[in-house]
């Protein structure tokens, strides 16, 4: 219900009020409308229920022709349902009904979308059809209302000054459009040109409404495709076809996700009876905002065995259940609660505490052993529809919030660099009514600012627990609390922050116009914003001078305005104020990524080479339920510049005779001067088959075969199990022969016939040892070993990930090696999958192309990333051992041209030059991995091999060879960070720079190139308290080409540990004790107290690592003492902790 239109609140707790039994078992797109009296009131809708398992070509192709129907008096009592069939005979479906008063007959007109295939036509099509009624209950014989060249639905109309305005999804573009005409029927509507809607993709279900005693009319759009729900757009003049869209703090839809529905204008006593009626039974708390906490669990007092003492004042008590129990802990040297993990152990809450709690802040102490499966950590809620919950998993914190089911939680979600197992770390939930917020260890680690949720939409008398979840089938959970505490208010970032000593946080999101930002990196300690941007995506494809807008925390503010022209080509600096008037100076910075490659959202890439051009063959992704119809296709010269050549293929057209839809991961392959196009696609009956279609060219046009090549039931008649038949990819063997790869849960391979149409009998079989194997099995052969990779896990899961094998023969048997691709949450790189290699012709140098959850991850809710993907490309390399190596996906991506012909090849390298991607190789090597390259032809992964580099003042002179160029020495750290080491090394002569090298995974990777003589870098985005190796060697330009010397030794550096938070100092017996949280990755502790006669800080004690806690010796009583803390590593020492001061 809204007053204004705009702001709506959910009524009787989010739940149905009206629920049909009959037909389907379940309504959509319902339609409500007052008669012209206004003494009745009618709700119509699809009578259609995806949930029965059908699947959605089904409930188009063969579903429900009829109507439900309810009527009403008052809008509060509702007649039982009923059942009305109006579609014509043959009709797949009645879609989205609609009806609008003809007042010159004075009949109802109803309107839906159905399904037909008419006579001459191959294929079935949507269409608007419509019948007229005056009660209801008997309907005229349905007649066609709107064709479209291409399939339309989900119509709705509204009358103003007698002209009529339609609004209708083309459900090919995934658009609305507008016509216009003076009469409802037999009448040619005219189309209305609207900028605003033609730029609005992947929206459906348009409603529009006229505002009370307004002369405005908002037109509300369901962005599906994202998963946002109505998106409400303002106009003054609907002739125009101008609508102005809102942004997303001028409108509320309240908690459940609105989609695709009616408004109806109300009265004042319309819409007090139905309040009266359906008010959601649970309202905000009206309680003095408190300083303290209102519920404070510290677990100090033990003497009851099942209860947990509430030290606020508020006599908030818990209940221990199961083995729940409190023990000591020598670490935090303080009672903490350990819950074990076993079935019903549990710490609850009192019942109904949590009611109305729209705003507050929940605080805790958690120390997890359980951090994989499904388990709450914590949970606020009614059952598994309604409920709040905190989990942390491993390399994973998530605060979550839903009234309708896990599909729908709207989510705060974080990745941690390291395991949490076993380390015990401050959690703060910050919860409003429009937002959540999760810290740790007072960093803002992830924020939702979307949310439409409040806690009173979760009703009345909550249950809320320590370690059980809502699930029955989920874990409890095993692992120690500490010092929870549920504050009545929002705490602030600073007070937060300065609860463990640290700077609050100023700066949020970071926007420049006309570049798509993938990722905002913000880095406090340095005071650094590197922007990653999407050369793809963005409107600009070079970095650039803007306009920068910043948005701000915690009441701070960019000196000159939080908008700020700045040159992206280089760094930049503003001033940042904070509320409390402290300026800081930070740097801003912007990357250029090239990762994704095609612009928009593409998925299950195919990459392939003909003649001297590269292309690629994605599925067309953004739609709901991968239901996309038509195959694009792109090329490339270089594999940088990509063009979109346009549809190749529409399975929902005549295109291919045997499909309705569902268009995936398709493959090309050239034979015989044909390019064979292997595709997904669904029948009618819902089923996946694989077809297979046939051009002159690798752009098309293609003919499809008029029936499958592979179907689930050829696949069974086979013997071959799995689930469903998608997923073709070619390999083409040295000998000629090629085989078709295929299957999903069980993989299975066939040889094809020579005409490439027709497999060849006897040869289809499954293959085994693919462990984990989930779809998309790829194979490329080399050095006479078969290399087979495949994805695992759900598409739709961040942890989509290729594995990877061997195996002597094209059939398999697999030996199963080690995953070769996977996620980076670091970079926001999720999802990673759905492999293709690319071999660039006549040289032993490699590429994989994949798909990752589109970016920036924020544009995209939890439920609809896996259909919202983007197409990236990174480089892929074999070892030693001839075997595959790891493939690090990266936002950077391949910026350096790769090109095919002869005229375009980069400047040519001699046999003695070493590539830049190939530290390992000597001097006098020629570069193991590219044995096609000759004197005259320079290798294409060597970009620095340019006469593009620049010499120092005193380069190596031709005919001088590698051993010339000294061996760099004196490599020392200089200084060390958290997060940083700043490296030096003495300066060499005659040399053009420097090459710095880092181990990673027990490999030796290049990060740095210094052009010059400077002899420092510094390393960041580093670990704390972790070890590096890192080596340098110098290099020399001679006609044209680098030579190198000797690495440096190897110098083992270590990052500085974090200061020690949590500081607590308490007396006893005339003692000071001491205590901190622990450090990850200290080794040992440096306790320091301040002395009165040199006003400095003493050393008084070094602890051990296991030991966060010190006891002094017996002071006076009286004195006044004050300590702080240093963490070690090694030789290395943190910052100091914040100090704390006691009276003895």
């Amino acid at each position: 219900m809204s007053k204004d239109g705009l702001h709506w609140n959910d009524v009787n707790d989010g739940d149905p009020v009206l629920i049909s039994g009959l037909g389907e078992k379940g309504v959509r797109d319902p339609f409500i409308l007052r008669s012209p009296d206004g003494d009745k009131f009618y709700i119509i809708a699809t009578d259609l229920r995806i949930a029965n398992k059908k699947g959605w070509s089904v409930a188009q192709y063969s579903g429900s022709r009829s109507l439900i129907i309810w009527e009403s008096d008052d809008l509060v009592h509702w007649s039982d349902p009923r059942s009305v069939e109006v579609g014509i005979d043959g009709a797949g479906c009645v879609w989205a009904p609609e009806a609008i008063y003809d007042k010159k007959t004075g009949e109802y007109m109803v309107f839906w979308a159905s399904m037909v295939q008419e006579e001459n036509e191959t294929q079935a099509k949507q269409r608007i059809y419509c019948a007229k009624t005056r009660d209801f209950v008997t309907f005229t014989k349905p007649q066609k209302y709107i064709e479209r060249d291409n399939h339309v639905i989900d119509t709705t109309i509204i009358e103003n000054e007698g002209q009529y305005y339609r609004y209708s999804k083309d459900e090919t573009t995934k658009r609305v459009g507008i016509d216009t005409s003076n009469q409802l029927l037999h009448s040619t509507f005219t189309p209305i040109e609207s900028e605003t809607l033609s730029n609005l993709q992947g929206v459906e279900g348009p409603l529009i409404f006229k505002f009370n005693g307004q002369k405005k009319w908002c037109l509300m759009v369901d962005q599906y495709s994202s998963g946002k729900g109505y998106l409400p757009l303002i106009t003054d003049d609907l002739s125009s076809g101008k609508f102005t869209k809102l942004s997303s703090d001028e409108y509320s839809l309240g908690s459940n996700l609105k989609r695709h529905g009616t408004v109806l204008n109300l009265t004042n006593t319309e819409y007090d009876a139905i309040a009266k009626k359906w008010a959601s039974t649970s309202e905000g708390l009206n309680e003095e905002e408190k300083q303290e906490p209102v519920l404070n669990y510290d677990f100090e007092d033990s003497s009851d065995t099942t209860a947990i003492k509430d030290t606020s004042g508020n006599n908030r008590n818990g209940s221990l259940a199961g083995s729940a129990k409190v023990v000591r802990d020598e670490e935090k040297n303080s009672n903490v609660l350990y819950l074990d993990g076993t079935t019903d152990t549990y710490a609850a809450f009192p019942q109904g505490f949590f009611d109305g709690r729209n705003t507050m802040t929940i605080s805790m102490d958690v120390k997890a052993d359980t951090v994989t499966g499904d388990f709450f950590t914590f949970t606020i809620g009614k059952n598994n529809t309604k409920y709040l919950f905190l989990r942390t998993r491993d390399k994973q914190i998530r605060n979550a919030l839903t009234i309708s089911s896990y599909s729908a939680e709207q989510e705060a979600v974080a990745t941690t660099k390291d395991s949490i197992k076993g380390k015990w770390m401050d959690l703060k939930l910050v919860i409003t009514p429009t937002s959540m917020a999760m810290y740790r260890d007072g960093e803002l680690i992830s924020e939702n600012d979307q949310v439409t949720i409040k806690m009173s939409d979760l009703g009345k008398n909550l249950f809320a627990y320590l370690g059980k979840s809502f699930y029955s089938g989920d874990a409890f959970f095993k692992g120690w609390f500490d010092n929870v505490k549920v504050y009545n208010r929002a705490l602030s970032g600073a007070e937060i922050a300065s609860e463990f000593g640290k700077e609050e946080d100023t700066i949020g999101d970071v926007k420049a116009d006309g570049y798509h930002i993938i990722k905002n990196e913000i880095n406090k300690d340095e005071h650094t914003i590197t922007l990653d941007v999407s050369r793809t995506n963005s409107d600009k494809k070079e970095l650039g001078e803007t306009k920068v807008t910043f948005n701000m925390r915690n009441g701070a503010t960019v000196e000159g305005g939080n908008e700020v022209s700045l040159d992206l080509t280089k760094d930049s600096k503003i001033k940042v104020q904070s509320a409390n008037g402290t300026v800081k100076e930070w740097k801003v910075k912007a990357v250029l990524c090239y990762n994704n490659i095609l612009k928009g959202l593409y998925a299950d890439p195919d990459i392939d080479v003909f003649g001297d051009t590269y292309y690629i063959y994605p599925t067309t992704d953004g739609a709901t339920g991968w239901s996309g119809t038509k195959f694009h296709v792109f090329s490339s010269k270089d594999l940088v510049d990509w063009s979109d050549e346009g549809v190749i293929l529409d399975v929902s057209t005549d295109d291919v005779k045997w499909a309705v839809g569902s268009a995936w991961a398709p493959t090309i392959e050239e034979k015989n001067r044909k390019y064979y196009f292997y595709f997904c696609a669904k029948r009618e009956d819902g089923k996946s088959c694989i077809g297979v279609a046939v051009s002159d060219s690798p752009k098309g046009p293609f003919k499809a075969m008029d029936t499958p090549l592979i179907t689930p039931e050829i696949a069974s008649e086979k013997g071959i199990s799995m689930g469903q038949t998608i997923d073709p990819s070619v390999f083409t063997d040295e000998d000629g022969s090629s085989y078709l790869y295929f299957g999903n849960g069980k993989p299975a391979v066939v040889q094809l016939n020579d005409d490439m149409t027709s497999v060849k009998e006897g040869t289809m079989k499954n293959i085994n040892g693919l462990s984990n194997f989930r779809e998309s099995l790829v194979v490329v052969k080399r050095n006479g070993i078969y290399h087979f990779t495949w994805s695992c896990n759900d598409t739709g899961s961040e942890n989509y990930e290729v594995r990877y094998g061997t195996s002597d023969s094209p059939y398999g048997d697999v030996t199963y090696q080690y995953p070769v691709l996977q996620k980076d949450s670091e970079q926001d790189i999720l999802g990673t999958g759905h492999q293709s290699i690319l071999k660039i012709p006549g040289k032993d140098e490699y590429y994989m192309v994949y798909h990752r959850f589109g970016t920036p991850l924020d544009n995209y809710g939890s439920s609809v990333k896996g259909y919202n993907r983007e197409t990236c490309l990174d480089s892929l390399t074999f070892g030693e051992d001839g075997k595959m190596k790891a493939v690090t996906p990266t936002l950077a991506g391949i910026s350096k041209k790769v090109l095919l012909t002869k005229s375009e090849v980069t400047p040519t390298a001699t046999p003695t030059a070493e590539p830049e991607q190939s530290p390992v190789v000597t001097p006098t090597q020629a570069p193991e991995k590219s044995p096609a390259i000759t004197p005259t032809e320079a290798p294409k992964q060597s970009p620095a091999v340019t006469p593009t580099v620049t010499p120092s003042a005193n380069p190596v002179q031709p005919g001088k060879n590698a051993a010339t160029v000294a061996k760099v020495t004196g490599v020392k750290v200089l200084s060390q960070t958290t997060t940083s080491i700043k490296i030096s090394w003495k300066k060499s002569k005659n040399v053009a720079g420097y090459e710095v090298f880092q181990k990673k995974n027990s490999n030796w990777k290049k990060i740095k190139v210094l052009n010059g003589n400077k002899n420092t870098w510094t390393i960041k985005k580093l670990s704390s308290a972790k070890s590096y190796q890192f080596k340098v060697r110098a290099f020399a330009v001679a006609s044209g080409k680098k030579v190198y010397g000797k690495f440096s030794g190897v110098l083992k550096a270590v990052t500085a540990p974090k200061a020690p938070s949590g500081i607590k100092l308490l007396k006893k017996n005339g003692k000071a004790t001491l205590s901190w949280k622990k450090v990850g990755g200290a080794t040992s502790y440096v306790v320091y107290r301040y002395d009165t006669k040199t006003k400095r800080y003493k050393r008084v004690a070094t602890m051990a690592s296991k030991k966060c806690s010190y006891s002094s010796s017996k002071f006076k009583k009286g004195v006044k003492v004050r300590y702080k803390v240093k963490a070690c590593k090694g030789k290395v020492f943190s910052k100091f902790s914040l100090g704390k001061t006691l009276k003895i």
